[in-house]
């Protein structure tokens, strides 16, 4: 979490015995992060299934007497398709935050706060993770903080409040009347060039893709690259759930579990994106979710 946003509503804190049994939880996208407490074995797998199968990719932080971390393909076997040396990483004094992504089938595990991996593997097919399993064992129970469970609020015209990105896609949740606006950067401020994305602007008759080249004097240099219809697709008062991603510089934009995006933009020369930024505008306020 940003030290500049406004949660409404905390993570719940999970706990896991010592016993090696794994807890799932439904996923969406690729990617999660997470905040953990424990002595050792930290232990989180991604499956297609809400139960233990060969189809799972696990990952181990903090194993190994806390000496280690690594990446193991199924459930049975115990050769590992990566380890790395990470003496201490976790903690039974205090909450370390992690994140785990895996566009492309290239699985990352990093610290929050970090944007480059300590430990990677590429996989030769891409995975499917609709449930995320956690579990703690070997002499250690834990608790868990998932990041999406958090509520956040943006009051009307506010500044972006800005959070890493893990992956190339977010998901999200938002209960607001218009202008529910994002922002793609290079880092972790408004900075061209840069990529904004405004859902349910004009009165929420309309959607956008924008550009901006240049800031000069807080002049913005910018060009809409793609506007749509889109009445009342934002609403004030239900959540309305969407996914943007950014894969070689295509933009797009859905409705979340939509096949097809409703807004999307090809950059020829595309932008690294480090970060995404959120925020409410023309009079509105907004209760923000994120599935990462």
């Amino acid at each position: 979490m940003a030290d500049d946003e406004c949660c409404l509503e905390d993570c719940c804190c999970h706990e896991t015995a010592d016993d090696l049994t794994y807890h799932y939880r439904p996923i969406s996208g690729t990617s999660v992060s997470f905040s953990v407490q424990c002595a050792n074995d930290a232990h989180l797998c991604l499956s297609p299934h809400d139960h233990d199968s060969e189809d799972m990719l696990q990952v181990f932080i903090g194993a190994w007497k806390n000496g280690q971390s690594g990446i193991r393909l199924g459930n049975k076997n115990k050769q590992d398709v990566a380890r790395v040396d990470t003496p201490g990483i976790v903690s039974e004094e205090e909450f370390r935050k992690f994140w785990i992504s895996w566009d492309d089938g290239h699985v990352k595990v990093g610290h929050c706060g970090d944007t480059t991996p300590f430990m990677d593997w590429r996989s030769p097919q891409l995975i499917t993770a609709s449930y995320l399993g956690y579990r703690t064992g070997w002499g250690s129970c834990g608790q868990w903080k998932f990041h999406d469970e958090a509520l956040f609020e943006t009051a009307c015209d506010c500044h972006y409040h800005f959070r890493e990105a893990h992956g190339t896609a977010v998901t999200f949740s938002v209960q607001i009347p218009n202008d529910a606006h994002l922002a793609l950067t290079s880092g972790p401020a408004e900075a061209a060039p840069m990529y904004e994305i405004f859902i349910g602007g004009w009165n929420n008759t309309k959607s956008a893709i924008r550009y901006t080249s240049a800031i000069v004097f807080d002049d913005y240099v910018s060009e809409d690259m793609c506007m749509e219809e889109t009445p009342d697709i934002v609403s004030g008062d239900e959540m309305r759930s969407f996914t943007i991603s950014w894969t070689s510089g295509l933009i797009q934009v859905f409705v979340k579990g939509e096949s097809s995006p409703f807004m999307s933009w090809k950059d020829p020369n595309p932008i690294t994106v480090t970060h995404y930024g959120y925020r409410s505008r023309q009079g509105a306020s907004g209760r923000w979710r994120f599935e990462v």
